[in-house]
């Protein structure tokens, strides 16, 4: 995420730290977070890993 992201929730600051500061409640939950690879037949990535 770049420092200059425009956030489009208006309850969220823009850039990287509004999104860091707006995910510290969800995060102090501790949930459990994975990567999804997607196999999609056609389909190129944006970064070419698989992951959208």
């Amino acid at each position: 995420m770049w420092d200059d992201y425009i956030q489009h929730n208006s309850t969220c600051a823009d850039g990287k730290a509004g999104f860091l500061e707006s995910i510290k409640g969800f995060l102090s939950l501790d949930p459990l977070i994975g990567i999804i690879e997607h196999n999609v037949k056609g389909v190129q990535s944006h970064n070419g890993n698989g992951l959208f």
